[in-house]
């Protein structure tokens, strides 16, 4: 899935997608469950601890 297909699946900018990318800002928890469920990936702990620098606490 392209960053522009992800952006219409979830309703979120395309510049913050790519903000989130390149780690200049953190995601917040329910935006990384919403981007998991387009993905249709688990919002596991596993996860969440290789991308734990991008999640706002």
């Amino acid at each position: 899935m392209t960053l522009e297909e992800l952006s219409e699946k979830t309703g979120y900018s395309r510049p913050l997608l790519d903000h989130w990318e390149l780690g200049l800002n953190k995601i917040k928890p329910k935006q990384f469950e919403n981007v998991c469920k387009a993905l249709n990936v688990s919002t596991s702990m596993d996860i969440k601890v290789k991308i734990g620098y991008l999640l706002d606490d």
